[in-house]
């Protein structure tokens, strides 16, 4: 079950593989090395059972996940990164400028997807690097997405390239409502 302290919200196994089929498709997939920014989808390790990428790190906070994670890729004999870190803190040794691809589906609590967004494009080498993430007009409104936009193009120096809609699909959507309607309460 997701808590709601950590604005969890989790997607169907094909949405999962969705998002992993679009990244492949995009060549930032095979032979790259590719962090997952808090991981309630379990992307690491449905992108580290691909064989595709060189290198799968998880920053993930809470530890139900990360000893799940941790059990199912020995079990399957994968290798997989998995470090528990709160992303309100600096990244971990080793991450900073290390990667070729970034993925997160943020959460849409104030500054969450700035949070991540932003820790997911420190991991970055740099040019020719990808970062893909989720957002909804259910969680945001247009004037959110407006100001996200600026940010990531004014402030952090990178390109929108593409918005695809209805691409997820949540299993706990009416979990999602609630926290949506604590967000708007302000807790």
């Amino acid at each position: 079950d997701p808590f709601p302290e950590f604005d969890q919200a989790y997607v169907t196994p094909e949405t999962t593989m969705a998002r992993l089929a679009l990244m492949a498709d995009r060549g930032d997939l095979e032979g790259k090395d590719l962090l997952v920014l808090g991981d309630d989808d379990l992307m690491g390790l449905a992108a580290a059972l691909t064989g595709l990428p060189h290198r799968v790190a998880v920053l993930e906070i809470d530890p139900r996940l990360t000893d799940f994670m941790e059990k199912a890729a020995h079990s399957e004999g994968v290798s997989l990164e998995i470090i528990s870190h709160d992303l309100a803190k600096p990244l971990p040794s080793g991450i900073a400028s290390s990667f070729d691809a970034f993925f997160t589906d943020p959460p849409d609590a104030s500054g969450g997807m700035r949070l991540f967004l932003s820790r997911g494009i420190e991991a970055l080498r740099g040019a020719g690097t990808a970062g893909y993430f989720g957002l909804t007009v259910i969680e945001s409104s247009l004037y959110r997405w407006r100001e996200l936009q600026r940010y990531l193009v004014l402030d952090c120096g990178v390109v929108i390239t593409d918005v695809i809609p209805d691409f997820s699909t949540y299993v706990n959507w009416d979990y999602l409502g609630s926290t949506i309607k604590l967000h708007q309460e302000g807790l």
